[in-house]
């Protein structure tokens, strides 16, 4: 019984962090400014140069 309350709490929080999180990202368009910045970097970006500061891995 202390368990699966325990359960439903730990999902519910989750649940709760999940929305706000995406209410707050949409709120504050940070997904789009993600968007709008890997775009002017790709337009301003020379070809065949490296930057020691690239990784693509993060987007």
């Amino acid at each position: 019984m202390n368990t699966e309350i325990i359960v439903i709490g730990v999902i519910g929080i989750i649940v709760l962090f999940i929305i706000g999180r995406e209410i707050v990202t949409w709120y504050w368009k940070i997904n789009k400014i993600v968007r709008s910045l890997n775009r002017i970097e790709r337009n301003t970006r020379k070809e065949g140069v490296t930057y020691p500061d690239d990784d693509d891995s993060l987007f």
